[in-house]
């Protein structure tokens, strides 16, 4: 079950910043840092399930020809939560580490895996919505190449 809770006035200010390096397709990285702060609130003593501060670092190689890897790192400040007995309060703040991997082996047909939570750590960006541990998807992708008339 939910409580819906409203707040009449609410004044955030984010501050976003983001750095980044690219070599064509063959190299990228990136690092981005979200931070925000929130006054003027009437109703409530805080902007419940609102990361404060987030930070992220990813990037992409080419490390052979037509092989990608990708990998991101992320890590935030947990956000404020209401408990049952009307009480603020925080869940912990994280570090997930995330790859995958991506092979082109034409035109058409690309294989890909994906692998999540690498240090398998239990945590919850969200009060009550923990995350799964070590997970992994894995695909083929087929991208049809269609001749247009001229």
């Amino acid at each position: 079950s939910f409580i819906v809770f409203f707040e009449p006035q609410l004044k955030r200010l984010q501050l976003l910043g983001e750095i980044g390096y690219q070599v064509a397709n063959r190299v990228g990285v990136r690092a981005s840092a979200t931070i925000n702060k929130f006054s003027g609130l009437k109703g409530q003593t805080h902007p419940w399930g609102i990361l404060p501060l987030e930070f992220k670092l990813s990037s992409h190689i080419e490390v052979l020809k037509d092989l990608y890897i990708d990998l991101t790192a992320f890590s935030w400040q947990g956000a404020s939560f209401l408990q049952r007995d009307g009480k603020a309060d925080r869940t912990e703040g994280a570090f997930d580490l995330s790859t995958s991997i991506e092979f082109k082996l034409n035109s058409s047909w690309r294989l890909w895996g994906q692998f999540n939570n690498l240090f398998n750590q239990t945590y919850q960006r969200w009060n009550q919505y923990p995350v799964y541990g070590f997970n992994f998807l894995a695909g083929v992708v087929f991208s049809p190449q269609i001749k247009r008339p001229n």
